[in-house]
């Protein structure tokens, strides 16, 4: 079974930008010897979920995974059903939208969305890891996850004490308000605003965030975002096949709820 796993996990190196790997790029991404490389890759080759390039003898994914993919879309699992929904975000607000999935303790873009008509954009490639302590959807996944799994990330971080502090203490405000902010922490002139996405268990597995310069980040688009975030929540969490807790699903109605209008004097 280790073998097996250590042979799928290979194919976790493909993304939109690296839609080809070959063997010796294999190697320096994995550490793996090239016997034992070669051995899984022909495996993977034979079950159809990688083809080889005649040519530059590069390998790409397979028709299999096409095959598969179709399949668990039509039995209502995965990425396809909440697709839709980031598609409607990022055309609601016109800004970019990208949902975000825990795979190996890593969290990777699945799906991401940009209908905006802005000349300036938010670039993200697909199945890039997204950081835990610095981005929106990183740190909505903290904010909802077993509190030992948190700890055990919080402590893998490369920051200062003070900072971990501090991070501990937004993440007690995530949990509370049920949406994440970052601005200009992952990349400068980047902000961002998340909402977690659960699992069957009730803690969180993914993460869905919409993206925009921070030029643009004023409070009705930041309001607005977290609005939509929330009203959204509860689709995206039982597409994935999740269950929302009954606080956040209450912190969301409150973000959603429409707020009274000062009168002035």
């Amino acid at each position: 079974m280790r073998s097996l796993a250590k042979a799928l996990s290979l194919l976790d190196h493909f993304s939109d930008l690296q839609p080809q790997i070959g063997l010796s790029a294999f190697r320096r991404l994995t550490g793996h010897d090239k016997a034992t490389l070669h051995r899984h890759l022909q495996a993977l080759t034979e079950a159809g979920l990688l083809e080889q390039d005649g040519d530059s003898r590069a390998y790409s994914l397979g028709p299999r995974i096409d095959r598969l993919a179709a399949l668990r879309g039509k039995q209502g699992g995965g990425r396809v059903p909440v697709a839709a929904t980031v598609d409607t975000l990022s055309r609601r607000i016109g800004e970019m939208v990208h949902l975000s999935q825990v795979r190996d303790d890593t969290l990777h873009t699945i799906h991401r969305a940009d209908f905006g008509q802005h000349a300036m954009r938010v670039g993200l490639p697909a199945d890039w890891p997204l950081p835990w302590g610095t981005s929106s959807s990183g740190k909505a996944v903290l904010a909802f996850s077993a509190p030992a799994l948190t700890a055990a990330r919080l402590d893998a971080l490369d920051m200062r004490a003070a900072q971990k502090d501090n991070l501990r203490r937004e993440l007690r405000r995530i949990a509370d308000q049920g949406f994440a902010r970052s601005c200009d922490t992952v990349e400068v002139g980047v902000s961002s605003c998340a909402i977690p996405v659960f699992g069957a268990d009730g803690l969180a597995r993914g993460a869905c965030s919409i993206a925009f310069p921070t030029l643009r980040g004023t409070p009705d688009l930041l309001a607005r975002a977290a609005s939509l975030l929330a009203e959204a929540g509860p689709g995206l969490t039982h597409g994935m096949g999740g269950t929302v807790p009954d606080h956040v699903r209450q912190a969301w109605r409150r973000t959603t709820a429409p707020q009274p209008q000062r009168i002035r004097a």
